[in-house]
């Protein structure tokens, strides 16, 4: 199985790495290491979702 770093998801979404680690933590991307040493391992499928997420910038409008 190939695994793909945060920087080559980065770089294919054209995105921050920073963003990308931001949605792998909060959508379950396996990792290894701990706190600030932790390194993610992205599958093809990880990829494939994190390429089709919602691109919209910003908040959500608030309901009144």
């Amino acid at each position: 199985m190939k695994y793909y770093t945060t920087k080559e998801v980065a770089e294919k979404a054209g995105t921050q790495p920073a963003i990308t680690r931001r949605w792998a933590m909060d959508n379950g991307v396996s990792f290894v290491g701990e706190g600030f040493r932790k390194n993610y391992l992205w599958t093809e499928k990880d990829l494939k979702a994190f390429l089709k997420r919602n691109k919209q910038a910003g908040r959500p409008p608030t309901k009144k």
